[in-house]
């Protein structure tokens, strides 16, 4: 098995990757399908009744951004349980006043009109049309103490006043209402990148009208939709050095999209799987899909490959308050993909979200407490026939577990089964669909077992008919581990209901001082 470590096998037999790669770019070795190379042919990008383009798609070039629609349809009106609610006091979807009486809009337009020379001079801008926010502690912070010197001046000199200018062109850029993504209707909205850099300025801006109280039917009265301010970074009770360097990425996005702005665009795909349309697992006579293993590396890496993000399933989760694990570094480092949380509502069982084209533009290191921005980033994957970057991530949103014991029963594992086939399924023939670059989804603060959560993820995918890039993120032991278990099940020719079969038994045998994977290899001795 060590040698296993330090190189890529292949089986002649049956094509099964049954090696472990310790390289950061999957690229160099593995041959599987990946984007755009295994795409079909691309139908032509236009508005549908499950497909709204936001912008002038005739002027999408490549060499400039696209232009906004010049004609809106008069006849689509805002809706305030299907539209984004929009703060500019002309966009469809601005909150309504009594006719003379100052809008939100003009607050937001008065103050940012005006030069803003200070940390001081923000929060008092934002809170001029937000009094009830608290003080603006990490923000005053990062920017009198550790953004300091010249990048400092280039900041508010340069910087801050283009990003002021972008967040007042919000109904120069949505004339028409955006739709939301709203639970169990599948739909796409596509914006350009402009836009999206649109509204994130006005994130920065905390311009966005509060979204509760919007006559949602639910049990809670919190709103059913993620937070989309940048006043929940700005307000942390106390400054923490991962706060800083989130601030950093965001710093050094509005700084590359203020100096040449990005001319493409970025698609948003709400993918819902009827609950009738689910396998039957136990039933699944499919065979275990391909598996490739990385030990360094992280997913995105994984450039061509569909790649997981470990989602909440309010999208971004703690991105814009103090959480940073894999989907808050991921949105920190693609800011484009925190669109999502202004336009999507809470995911459900039966759902997961595809996000394509989301650039890239810092580097990082560490994890949670250890996140640090390590400096920009030229992101040179190709684009699409949509002028997409070739970057798909899906957001797939696993069952946080208090106790361990739980998440072998078959009910939980159905459910987590279910989940990942939404986030995998897609109706392409084999030939046409990436593979997977995932690793140990919903393990670390949900309380996932990463051997359950491995095979789960295998046999979904296996189902979907894709194979899998598995990134165990510096743990070789354990990539060798599930080498073993994934070489073990195959040479036996297991299929998925197989190991549905193989997970119930260990759940019912009740021996937990055995994990899962010696229940395994006990069984095939």
């Amino acid at each position: 098995m060590a040698e296993a470590v330090t190189k890529t096998e292949r089986d002649d037999a049956d094509g099964l990757s049954t090696g472990v790669v310790l390289q950061p770019n999957p690229l160099k070795t593995c041959s599987f399908n990946r984007i755009p190379a295994c795409y079909p042919e691309f139908p032509l990008l236009k508005s549908t009744e499950t497909h709204h383009v936001a912008f002038d798609v005739s002027t999408l070039s490549g060499t400039n951004p696209p232009l906004p629609i010049s004609n809106p349809i008069r006849t689509q009106r805002w809706n305030k349980k299907r539209h984004v609610r929009m703060s500019s006091n002309s966009a469809p979807g601005s909150p309504k006043k009594k006719r003379d009486a100052p809008t939100r809009w003009d607050s937001i337009t008065k103050a940012l009109e005006q030069h803003l020379e200070s940390s001081k001079a923000i929060e008092d801008a934002i809170k001029s049309y937000n009094p009830g926010m608290p003080g603006f502690r990490c923000l005053r912070f990062f920017f009198d103490k550790i953004l300091t010197g010249t990048d400092r001046d280039k900041f508010f000199k340069e910087t801050l006043p283009k990003m002021r200018l972008l967040a007042l062109r919000l109904q120069e850029l949505f004339p028409q209402p955006l739709p939301l993504l709203l639970r169990n209707q599948p739909h796409c909205v596509t914006v350009s990148q402009e836009q999206c850099a649109c509204l994130l300025a006005n994130a920065f801006f905390c311009t966005f009208p509060d979204r509760n109280g919007l006559g949602f039917e639910y049990d809670h009265k919190v709103s059913p939709f993620p937070v989309f301010g940048f006043d929940g970074l700005f307000c942390q009770d106390s400054y923490k050095k991962m706060i800083g360097h989130k601030l950093m990425c965001i710093v050094n996005y509005f700084t590359r999209v203020t100096t040449s702005m990005p001319t493409g665009a970025v698609s948003f795909e709400r993918h819902v799987v009827s609950r009738k349309k689910f396998p039957s697992w136990q039933g699944s006579s499919m065979p275990l899909c391909n598996l490739e293993i990385f030990a360094e590396g992280a997913i995105e890496d994984a450039q061509g490959f569909l790649q997981a993000d470990f989602a909440n399933k309010y999208l971004g989760g703690g991105v814009l308050e103090g959480g940073c694990v894999q989907e808050e570094i991921r949105f920190c480092i693609n800011p484009e993909l925190m669109v999502s949380m202004l336009i999507t509502e809470v995911l459900d069982d039966n759902e997961a979200l595809i996000m394509t084209g989301c650039e890239q533009f810092s580097r990082y290191r560490g994890y949670g407490g250890s996140f640090e921005w390590e400096g920009d980033f030229e992101d040179e994957t190709e684009r699409d026939a949509w002028q997409r970057r070739c970057v798909q991530v899906v957001a797939m949103d696993a069952t946080p577990f208090r106790a361990h014991n739980d998440q072998f029963s078959a009910k939980m594992v159905r459910r987590e089964l279910n989940k990942a086939y939404a986030a995998f399924d897609c109706p392409a023939a084999p030939e046409h669909k990436s593979a997977i670059a995932t690793g140990n989804w919903g393990c670390g603060a949900f309380g996932g077992d990463k051997r359950l959560k491995a095979l789960i993820q295998i046999m979904a995918a296996s189902v979907c008919q894709r194979n899998v890039i598995y990134f165990t993120f510096d743990d070789s032991s354990f990539s060798e581990e599930l080498l073993e278990i994934h070489k073990m099940l195959t040479e036996r020719k297991k299929t998925v209901g197989d190991v549905w079969n193989i997970i119930k038994e260990y759940n019912e045998s009740r021996k937990r001082d055995a994990t899962l994977f010696d229940f395994i290899r006990k069984g095939a001795s």
